[in-house]
This record gives C-alpha cells, structure tokens and sequence, in this order.
C-alpha cells in the first residue's frame, strides 16, 4: 500500500510540474525538449517503484537500472544546456542545432531506447533481488591470485611507460604506441587487456576476504586510479569504471550503500573528474583555469551521445547518410572473430573517416542510438533497446543462480563496471569485452587456482 501511495503520489508531482509550465505559458520552443525528457523522467520513476517492489530495496546494483540512469543522465544534461541557452561555441551540439523542435524531437530517440530496455528488462527479470550476502571463500590460492594480480598491473604499466611515445596532450595517450612495429604493438595491446581486466579482479579476489582486506582496500583504490590518470594524461573512463566496480562489490558482499550516500557521492566524482578533464586543457594548472573549461569539459562528455545520434538522424532525414557496408550492421560479432581486421567495419572508424578525417583519432562514439540511424531507424532503436534490456535481465538472472561461482560473480561485476559502454558503442560490446579482456585474465587466475602446491611437501613427508 505505501509502495502504491508513494507510485500515485510521484505520478501526481510529475503532471502538476508538466501542467505548471504548460499553463504559464512557457515557450513552445522549450517545451518541446522538456516534455520528452519529462516522459523519460516519469520511466525512470516508474522502473524504480516497480524494481523495487518486485525485489527489493537493493536495485542499485540491478544491471538494467544502472543503464538506465546512465541514459537519463546523458539526456538530462544535454537538454538543459539547450534549454539554458548554454552550449559554449566550442560544443560540437553549437554547430548542429537548426532550431529546438528537431533537437526535441531527438530527445523522443532516447526515450524510445529507454523504453526498449525497460520493457525487456521487466519481462525477463524474474522476482528474485540480489540481496548482499557473505560469500564462500571458496577460491584456492586467494593470496596468489592476488599477487599475480598485482605483479602483471606493475609490470604492464611499466611497459606502458617504457615503449611508449612522449605524450604531451590527452590525444596523443591514444596514438603514443603507433611508433612501435607491430609484434610489439600488439602485444603492449594483449597487456592493455591484461591490465584493463585485472583491475576488477583484483578487487573482486580483495571483497571475497573482505575481513582481511579491508583496510587496504582504500589505498589500493587511490593507487590504481592514480597511476592510471598519470600514465593516460587525464583519461578517466578506467577509473570510473573502477569505482562503479567496487560500488557493486560493496553492496553485494559487505553492505547496502543507501540514496543520498550514493547521490554524494556521485556528484563529488563528477567534479572531480570534470576538474581533471578541464585541468587537462589548460595546461598552466589551477591558476590557469577557466570556469569556460570546465563547463565544457563536462557538457562535452555527457552530450557526446545526444550528439552523434542527432548527427546521424538529421543526415538521415536529408538522405545525405555516407554508404555504410552491411558487415559494419555485424561489427559486435566480427569484432569477437580472431585474426580478422575489422577496422573498416568499426562504426566508430566510419564516423571518422566521414565526418572527420582530419583528426589524429576518432573523435567520438557511436552508440545504439546513433547506429540505429544508420539502418532501420527509430523502430530499429526499440528493438535494440529490447534486447539490451533482455541480455542484462538473463545475465542477472545467471549471477542470481551461481552467485558462489567466483567465475560467474566477475562477469557480473566486470559488466555492471562496464555498463556505460553501452550507450557510447553498441547493445553487444559487453561481448568484446568480456571475450578479449575478462576470460583471459579469468582463465589465468583458474589455473592459478588449480595448481596443488601441497604435492611437493606431500612428497616430501612420504620419503620421510
């Protein structure tokens, strides 16, 4: 019943606000960008009560819901800069917005891909929440594992800084292995992996003795992050993905992080990392930045989605779209296929190529909203947003049946760490990222696990 009253009484909150600036008079031209991103807030709501009263209060480690409010987060931000009339010159939005009825019209796009995902998470989830638990400590050679967890993170960021080119500016941390010829390139590329995948084992093998272990787990944490913002100049994705990670980490084997914890939080890591990103363009340190910066920093990543899908969708609309080759429809699957260079396929290298071949790298995604402008459009959209919201309730749903497996319980926790991914490249990247970058670390550690180091002292009492 309380469940109930609070659904009723949002539901009212909701429609006051609308018919309060319906009937002030505000005008059409924002309008309409707010209602859609109005709608998408009233799904959000509706998804939160309904999650919660299936399964609980611990939804925020529910995979689907953490995609979601990623999704709201990158259409909220984007439509109060446009209804602010605050898109700096620099944002590439500037250059693309005719008028705000086609940039509203977009903003219906992600609410169309929300809806996909929540209508195929509902139906497939199941009722049974993930609830925190003590885990088995049922992993032989934990404190091994762990050291070789530590020693391969040391060595391949030596090895980043030993082959790599100077670097100077946050560019060129993505071209600073080019110069390398390419039996060595790739394998600073296989150590990429290595160290990309092991920076959620580590903690993972870290909370399953979390008794043991959880004093240093803060340093570890402050270390990790540190050293990768150093070598990568400021980059900040492997760090956010780090600290999702062990959000989930947390409320799944020590406790429940509750709201206005999480909310905290989250906007102290936005400031902080939006400070580091601004930082890292103006090169003169604190004294030298500009508020400018900063803001443009943050509406830079955060309208990168909207930005690409509007893109594509009004060259869809001119029918100007570039010929793009149906084996890039398949990129997700040929990507996973070894031995097989797939670049020309790579939606991202065609953006490049098309819209900007001058730039040394790409210089954005291309996430299902985009990509779905490029083939079926908006039907295609819900589609995907279908199927992205059915994958995470069937990889929940497996975590749910094997949480003892530590195997299962990795995959998990690497996927929620990693859900962001999804709306800047596609609905089946987790399958790239899992294949090339989790099971070979995970593979390594299992043998490691496996190995019976009693055997030699076994021999030993037996010669006695």
């Amino acid at each position: 019943m309380n469940m109930s009253l609070t659904f009723l009484f949002t539901s009212i909150s909701v429609l006051c606000i609308f018919l309060f600036f319906a009937l002030t008079g505000l005008d059409a031209e924002i309008m309409v960008i707010l209602v859609p991103v109005v709608f998408f807030i009233y799904l959000f709501l509706i998804f939160f009560y309904i999650l919660r009263n299936k399964l609980g209060e611990n939804i925020f480690v529910e995979i689907g819901f953490l995609n979601v409010a990623f999704l709201l987060i990158y259409t909220i931000f984007p439509a109060f800069l446009i209804i602010g009339g605050m898109l700096l010159d620099d944002n590439p939005l500037t250059s693309l917005l005719p008028d705000n009825f086609e940039a509203g019209k977009h903003f219906w796009r992600h609410f169309i891909l929300a809806f996909g995902i929540v209508i195929g998470f509902l139906f497939f989830r199941g009722n049974i929440g993930i609830k925190t638990y003590k885990p088995i400590k049922n992993v032989n050679n934990h404190n091994l594992i762990l050291l070789f967890c530590i020693l391969i993170i040391i060595f391949s960021n030596f090895m980043f800084l030993t082959f790599s080119a100077p670097v100077e500016t946050y560019y060129e941390n993505y071209t600073r292995f080019d110069h390398l010829p390419t039996p060595l390139r790739m394998l600073i590329s296989i150590f990429i992996r290595f160290n990309w995948g092991l920076y959620s084992l580590i903690f993972l093998f870290l909370f399953l003795d979390y008794e043991k272990y959880k004093k240093i787990i803060p340093y570890v944490v402050i270390v990790l992050i540190a050293l990768d913002i150093f070598i990568s100049k400021g980059s900040r994705i492997q760090s956010l993905l780090t600290i999702v990670g062990i959000f989930c980490l947390y409320n799944i084997f020590v406790n429940k992080i509750n709201f206005s914890k999480i909310i905290l939080s989250g906007i102290s890591i936005v400031f902080i990392f939006t400070l580091i990103a601004a930082l890292r363009i103006d090169q003169g340190g604190i004294e030298a930045l500009d508020f400018a910066s900063f803001i443009l920093n943050l509406s830079g990543e955060l309208g990168s989605v909207y930005y690409t899908g509007f893109h594509l969708y009004e060259q869809r609309s001119l029918d100007i779209l570039p010929y793009a080759p149906w084996q890039m429809f398949f990129y997700d699957f040929w990507a996973v296929t070894p031995f097989l260079d797939v670049t020309s396929w790579a939606p991202m290298n065609w953006y490049h190529l098309n819209y900007f071949p001058d730039a040394l790298v790409p210089p954005m995604t291309l996430g299902p909203i985009a990509n779905s402008a490029l083939w079926g459009g908006e039907y295609d959209l819900f589609f995907r947003g279908i199927l992205c919201g059915i994958f995470y309730a069937l990889l929940t749903r497996m975590f749910l049946s094997n949480r003892d497996n530590w195997i299962i319980t990795a995959i998990y926790v690497f996927c929620f760490s990693t859900t962001i991914y999804i709306m800047k490249y596609s609905i089946f990247y987790h399958m790239q990222l899992i294949i090339k970058t989790l099971l070979p670390v995970i593979f390594l550690c299992w043998f490691i696990s496996k190995i019976n180091f009693s055997l030699s002292s076994n021999t030993k009492k037996v010669k006695n």
